[in-house]
């Protein structure tokens, strides 16, 4: 579970990150949001359902990135945000929609936007995440990643040496666009 946040944009972080992490950061991410409305009691009846028709569970409650999701409304909205940018730029990529598209945005969309036809027009998502979760503006992410790639209060430049890095630089590829500027497959001193 991560985030790579190689940007505190989340347009720019969705293009920047390779194939791989494109994919995984969808499903974490929908993980993530579901996790921290579930710890924070949001009603279960409300959440995304799965392909086998069960409600999204919590998972890794006390994973850092899960805390960080729900430390502050605003980092929790900052990923609800970054989901739509992941899902466009996979899109972009492969001419096709991610399943998370339809089964977890979709229904976040339809309890954040008030509408006729929702479900839930009694119900918007980011002021239920507002009142429930504090309100603290966007934190630093966290850094989940060996200690050689750290950087003390700058998780950006923190990801992007990660990222340049052997581990990731050895299978990173982007499909039908350009690697970011910054990616070197060397760490950024």
């Amino acid at each position: 579970m991560n985030i790579f946040a190689v940007s505190h944009d989340v347009t720019e972080c969705a293009e920047a990150l390779c194939d791989k992490h494109l994919n995984k950061m969808i499903v974490e991410t929908c993980q993530m949001l579901v996790t921290g409305l579930r710890v924070a009691g949001f009603d279960e009846t409300k959440l995304p359902v799965t392909k086998a028709g069960t409600y999204w569970k919590a998972t890794h409650q006390n994973h850092p990135c899960n805390i960080w999701m729900r430390v502050s409304s605003a980092n929790w909205i900052w990923a609800f945000d970054y989901l739509q940018e992941l899902l466009t730029e996979y899109s972009f990529r492969y001419f096709k929609q991610h399943s998370c598209q339809e089964s977890v945005l979709y229904h976040l969309w339809d309890l954040t936007f008030k509408h006729e036809n929702s479900r839930y027009a009694d119900l918007q998502i980011e002021q239920w995440v507002e009142k429930n979760l504090p309100n603290l503006g966007l934190t630093d992410f966290p850094q989940c990643m060996p200690d050689e790639f750290k950087v003390d209060g700058d998780s950006q430049k923190a990801y992007r040496n990660y990222y340049n890095g052997d581990r990731i630089s050895a299978f990173a590829k982007w499909t039908n666009t350009d690697p970011p500027a910054w990616f070197t497959g060397a760490m950024i001193a």
